[in-house]
Formats: structure tokens, C-alpha cells, sequence
């Protein structure tokens, strides 16, 4: 990609910084008639008691954010205390062995941010506050950077959003503090399924040894773009053999009880939300995907070879042999 020439954030921006949620979602026709829908949706379900009935569900629920401006605050936190109040909010490391040993009991929720936004430090602020932990996804290339050339170049090419700036080291030990974590992003947020096996290797391994080298262990991986067509088994091979203990996409979908003996090391879901939705929408969301899940999420896809490091086959790579 030309960042210059084929991207619209490029066109739309050019060297200004995204500081709202509005700069990443303008205010459209369409968008305004989606958020009508949705809140008739959500209003119908919450009366019918589908709603509440959902979200009430033993399962473990990722959220998958990527930043959090001011404006966004306000709804974040009135999301934190909704969500509190029937769910257990642990930290990624207690929800992820959880899910592996097919122990989950109740409705939990547990936050992870990717890319390393330097909004992400408020956001872990206030989960702190309230008695929440978070993973923070982060790709070592770009934190600490000052050049704004670079950041542009970043985020246009790689991240396909609006500049912002990004977490420094010191931000994320603070993070470290406060008692989240922080996860593997790859390198330069890459595409895995676009470069070679060897080149993957090195986004993934070369990652979690600098993030390493200043923050200590690194436990969990998460892939860029999300999607199983970003990633490969080679690449998933590569993210055990490194000796990351999760892996994690960005493929909608909440875990069961019993989905860790369906497959381990388990595909972990999460779901995507944006702090600046009301709380209806991704409460809705939520439930949606709580009620599509069974005890194969976490399987990971027909055809891949989960005779990874540690791990054992999936029900789908039993059946071949």
C-alpha cells in the first residue's frame, strides 16, 4: 500500500493526530440508522429478558478494545460498573488458565487492548480503580517513538487508523504495576500470513525477546488484523515454540465450561468492542455472542495441526489419525 496515495485516513487527515472517537468513527448516514437499529435491538432483548438472561451465562467473555479517548471515558467506566455486577473480572492470566483447564463457573469478563495506543495507560488506570485487570498487546517497534513520520507511517500502513501517539516503556511498566499484563503483537504488526514462515518467526520470537529485555516474562500472544486469514498453523507453531503459554484472535466468540478439553493449547475469541458504543450496544454484543457459543470455541480451524509444543490435537486432527 502507497500510504499517501491509497489510504483514506491519509487523505482525510493528513499529519493531524486522531484525539476523539469520533476521528475513527465519523458520524455517518449509515451509522446513524446501524445505531437506531441496535438500540431497538438491545431495548427488545433487555425487555424480553434475553438480554440479561445471556450475559448471566458461566462462560469466559474477552473484550478486545483498542483505545480510549476522554470522550470515551465516561461510557468506559458505566461499562466496568454494568458489567460488575454480574461478573467476576479477572486478570487475562487467571481467565486464560481458566479456559484451558475447562474450569468456569460463572459469567466472566476479562479486558485486553491491542497496539499499544498511548491512550491504553488511561485505560488500565481506571480498570485499576475498579478492581479490573487487562493484557496490553503491544508491538516493540513502535514504543517510545517520537518521530512523527514514523508514527504516520505506522499507523496509516500498519494499523489502517489515524496517528496517535504511543506507550513508552516507562507507561508500560507502570502498566505492569497496576497488575495488568503485557502480551506480544509481532514486531511491526504484521500480516503473518503474508510474509514467510521464517519472516513470522522472527515478528514472533524477535517481539517477546525485546519485550523480554525490559519487562520480564512475556506469557501471551496475539495475532494482528485478528482474523484466520492473518494467521497461519506455522505461524501458531512458531508463537508455542517461542514459548508464548495463549494465543489469542480477534474472532467473536466467548469460552464454556469445558473448552480447554476440547482443544489445548486453545484458540482463544475475543470480542470486539468500542468504549464510545452506549453500553446497550455492546451489551448486546456480548450477549449475542454468549448465545451463539459451545464447548467448540477454542477449536482451532478444519485443516490446521494443533500438535503444537505442549499442546494436543485438536477433536479435528484426532480424526485423522
Amino acid at each position: 500500500m502507497d500510504v499517501d496515495r491509497d489510504n483514506p485516513w491519509a487523505r482525510r487527515f493528513g499529519r493531524r493526530q486522531a484525539t476523539r472517537s469520533r476521528d475513527y468513527e465519523p458520524a455517518t448516514a449509515r451509522g446513524i440508522a446501524r445505531h437506531g437499529v441496535l438500540s431497538g435491538l438491545a431495548l427488545l432483548e433487555r425487555l424480553a429478558g434475553r438480554l440479561d438472561g445471556a450475559l448471566r451465562l458461566p462462560r469466559i467473555q474477552i473484550l478486545l478494545l483498542h483505545h480510549l479517548f476522554d470522550d470515551e471515558v465516561p461510557r468506559f467506566v458505566s461499562l466496568i460498573k454494568s458489567l460488575a455486577r454480574h461478573h467476576a473480572l479477572p486478570s487475562y492470566d487467571e481467565a486464560t488458565e481458566r479456559i484451558a483447564a475447562g474450569s468456569i463457573e460463572r459469567p466472566t469478563v476479562v479486558f485486553t487492548f491491542d497496539d499499544g495506543r498511548h491512550s491504553c495507560l488511561r485505560a488500565g488506570r481506571i480498570l485499576a480503580e475498579h478492581g479490573a485487570r487487562a493484557c496490553f498487546f503491544v508491538c516493540p517497534s513502535i514504543i517510545g517513538e517520537r518521530n512523527e513520520e514514523r508514527i504516520r507511517s505506522f499507523c496509516l500502513d500498519r494499523l489502517h487508523y489515524p496517528p496517535v501517539p504511543f506507550l513508552d516503556w516507562p507507561d508500560l511498566e507502570e502498566l505492569l504495576r497496576l497488575g495488568h499484563c503485557v502480551g506480544n503483537h509481532t514486531v511491526h504488526h504484521a500480516n503473518l500470513a503474508r510474509i514467510s514462515s521464517e519472516q513470522a518467526t522472527e515478528e514472533i520470537a524477535g517481539a517477546k525477546a525485546a519485550l523480554e529485555r525490559r519487562l520480564g516474562p512475556v506469557r501471551h500472544f496475539a495475532w494482528p488484523y485478528g482474523g484466520y486469514v492473518n494467521m497461519t498453523p506455522d505461524a501458531v507453531r512458531a508463537v508455542f515454540e517461542a514459548g508464548h503459554a495463549t494465543c489469542a484472535s480477534a474472532v467473536r466468540g466467548c469460552h464454556w465450561p469445558g473448552t480447554g478439553l476440547v482443544t489445548n493449547p486453545v484458540c482463544l475469541h475475543r470480542d470486539n468492542i468500542v468504549a464510545a458504543w452506549p453500553i446497550a450496544h455492546s451489551l448486546h454484543f456480548l450477549a449475542a455472542s454468549a448465545r451463539r457459543c459451545d464447548r467448540s470455541t477454542g477449536a482451532w480451524p478444519p485443516g490446521w495441526t494443533a500438535e503444537w509444543p505442549g499442546g494436543r490435537p485438536t477433536e479435528d486432527a484426532r480424526a485423522r489419525t
